[in-house]
């Protein structure tokens, strides 16, 4: 076999193997995924919901949390237990919203169930 039959042997199998692969495709370990409902009232000057960003590492997962109710809170980076697609965070007392909180992933949404029957559902945002 001469160079030219190989590379485009190598050329051949690459784009058979980039068309047969899913666009959904599993993301890697380390990217950041970002949900939120997040609603600002430009009238008046507020925001209101729930920003989480998930921030996997090699260490274990993170979570950055905010919060707004009228007034955003400022950004919690908390430690997460991870179960599959689910989360589970523990909110200091200084914060709305106290307490353990259990986050499920399912596809594009994530649900948020708070300690006291509070349910949340965010989106995820692009990138």
């Amino acid at each position: 076999m001469n160079i030219k039959r190989i590379g485009r042997f190598v050329s051949e199998i690459l784009i058979f193997l980039l068309v047969l692969l899913p666009s959904h495709a599993a993301e890697p370990w380390y990217k950041a995924r970002t949900y939120s409902n997040l609603i600002f009232n430009a009238a008046e000057g507020e925001s209101y919901g729930l920003q989480v960003v998930i921030l996997p590492s090699s260490e274990g997962t993170q979570i950055i949390w905010r919060s707004g109710s009228g007034r955003m809170e400022r950004a919690l980076l908390l430690d997460a237990i991870e179960d599959g697609k689910n989360y589970v965070v523990e909110i200091p007392p200084v914060i709305d919203g106290a307490g353990k909180w259990l986050l499920s992933i399912k596809g594009r949404e994530m649900v948020a169930k708070g300690p006291r029957g509070q349910v949340l559902k965010l989106k995820r945002m692009p990138g």
